[in-house]
């Protein structure tokens, strides 16, 4: 395996990246994060959304998969909770229907909506 060595350490020098962005509240993968949920464009269906009226999305940046659960459900109410830096940046794409909220301001909101009905769904993005 040692015949591998030269092979493998030059492609760590190619494919190593320039900079490594430290935590979630860095300003360019906030940037980064934004703009491609701008550029986003819903493909496929998501069966799960069918009938659901409101999520609370823990981690759902700046809305992606409201863009996606709008097609099953159109009326839907989607509340994201995100870190202060995502927040004030995606409360631009914020609506009627899609929301974004830190910890701290979620409560508050969540006790005027009917969040934990049969009809709602929680999630959470592994991905």
């Amino acid at each position: 395996m040692n015949f591998l060595k030269p092979f493998i350490d030059r492609l760590y020098g190619i494919a190593r990246p320039a900079e490594t962005l430290d935590g979630y509240e860095n300003p360019e993968l906030i940037e980064m994060v934004y703009q491609k949920t701008l550029a986003y464009k819903p493909v496929g269906t998501w069966p799960d959304m069918v009938g659901a009226s409101s999520v609370l999305d823990f981690g759902g940046a700046c809305g992606l998969h409201y863009k996606m659960a709008t097609q099953r459900s159109p009326g839907i109410r989607w509340a994201v909770v995100e870190t202060p830096a995502m927040v004030a940046r995606a409360s631009g794409l914020a609506t009627d229907k899609l929301r974004f909220f830190t910890f701290e301001t979620l409560p508050a909101w969540c006790a005027h909506h009917a969040l934990g009905t049969h009809e709602s769904v929680a999630a959470s993005n592994g991905s």
